[in-house]
């Protein structure tokens, strides 16, 4: 929305929230309810019912998202952020407890959702190649990750993903696809194919054997994070492939854990505290500025 009205995304939370004791112009806010309604935007039932809250508390929902260095990182950068504001941080993992029951506990000052970034809401069905909040991010950082194979040679590449049932992880993992089709072109790809691995190292060796031997023109493998990548590496190991002069590997996290295999493992480094940083204070209708440093970069080791 804030892309469609040509303004900051503090901006169509001060004017959709109403904000008090923000000077916009009235053209500015004119363009934003424009915005909002052409996009047929409806403010979310939590988000009406939390505008009046004055608890010293900030909820976040994590709910299904798989957890790791990232998200922990994530986690740390909000908290960091509420501190210096006298405000302390919430955290609902899983389905620890009712999420209505919850909030009528705790009457929360803001409240972010990151399963409705994924799941539905203002963002389903779009994919946006920009810096922003964290569904933006990942955009962006699944641009660094291909791209970087791509300035390598590799024209032909698989993405790795966790082989899962849910229906909220499964909408993550698509969506990372739809970023990979969406910059294929741009980057010169010819061909982007999903490469679904499980717990089991029997099962991911059989899976890689199947999709070379059906597709051998892939050459290298992105995966959705540090884990899958080493998964990959450990299949690629017990069929005598050669990394990476046959098969590259990037995961996605800079986890300790990717230094330590041989090859050791290039990876995307995200500054998910910085992106923590910027949720609080999105939540908070407050201006989050740039990015000090890229939101991600490569850190190339041994596998490409």
């Amino acid at each position: 929305m804030a892309k469609a009205a040509g303004v900051s995304p503090a901006t169509v939370s001060f004017v959709l929230n109403e904000t008090p004791g923000q000077v916009l112009r009235e053209e500015t806010r004119d363009r934003v309810r424009a915005a909002a309604k052409q996009l047929h935007y409806q403010p979310h039932r939590i988000a009406r019912a939390l505008r009046a809250g004055s608890s010293p508390v900030v909820l976040l929902d994590i709910g299904p998202i798989w957890g790791g260095h990232i998200l922990d990182g994530f986690v740390q950068g909000m908290r960091d952020e509420l501190v210096t504001e006298g405000l302390t941080l919430l955290v609902r993992r899983g389905d620890e407890a009712p999420l209505d029951e919850m909030i009528d506990a705790v009457a929360p000052r803001a409240f972010v959702g990151l399963p409705s970034e994924y799941t539905g809401g203002s963002h389903s069905g779009r994919v946006e190649i920009e810096e922003g909040g964290r569904l933006d991010g990942l955009a962006a950082h699944a641009h660094t990750q291909l791209g970087f194979l791509a300035r390598l040679g590799h024209r032909h590449i698989a993405v790795a993903t966790p082989a899962t049932s849910d229906a909220s992880a499964r909408r993550i993992v698509d969506l990372r696809l739809q970023h990979a089709a969406a910059v294929r072109s741009e980057l010169g790809l010819t061909q982007v194919t999903e490469l679904p691995l499980t717990e089991s190292p029997e099962d991911d060796r059989a899976t890689v054997a199947a999709l070379l031997s059906d597709t051998p023109e892939i050459t290298a493998v992105a995966a959705l994070d540090d884990m899958l990548a080493m998964r990959t590496l450990r299949a690629a190991d017990d069929l005598g492939i050669d990394v990476p002069a046959d098969l590259a590997a990037i995961g996605f996290g800079n986890s300790a854990v990717g230094s330590l295999w041989k090859p050791a493992l290039t990876t995307v480094e995200i500054d998910a505290v910085a992106f923590g940083h910027r949720a609080a204070r999105l939540a908070l209708g407050k201006p989050v500025g740039e990015f000090a440093r890229p939101a991600s970069r490569v850190i190339v080791r041994e596998s490409t």
